[in-house]
């Protein structure tokens, strides 16, 4: 089943860009996504203009677009407990999908395959 993305941004206030915090969270050799207020962030929706940031406590992480971005760098990264760059928006209307990796202590890296949504009519 594919989750589904949240109906509101995350601090989304009229027309004004709002600032999604990814957290990337490990739970049975699994990732899993929050953003600030504990919603699932698996399926992310956004806007142009808004920014994005991911972290993990559980291992340096690397965030890497696919075929297309809904940024202007494909990649970013950050080390255990620390975020990534703050990634702006500026994609066009459509799903961007971009898989993460998470190297916690053991090495043995953890991957996945999670999706943004740029969709500036709602």
């Amino acid at each position: 089943m594919t989750p589904q993305p949240s109906a509101k941004p995350a601090g989304r206030t009229g027309s004004e860009p709002a600032r999604h915090s990814i957290r990337i969270e490990m739970e049975d050799g699994r990732l899993r996504y929050t953003g600030a207020r504990g919603e699932d962030a698996t399926v992310i929706k956004v806007r142009r203009g808004d920014t994005v940031i991911w972290q993990s406590d559980h291992g340096n992480h690397a965030v890497l677009f696919k075929s297309k971005t809904p940024f202007h760098d494909v990649g970013f990264h950050g080390h255990r407990g620390n975020p990534s760059m703050e990634a702006k928006v500026i994609g066009v209307n459509d799903e961007y999908h971009y898989a993460v990796t998470v190297v916690p202590d053991d090495g043995k890296p953890v991957v996945d395959d999670p999706v943004i949504i740029v969709n500036d009519g709602d």
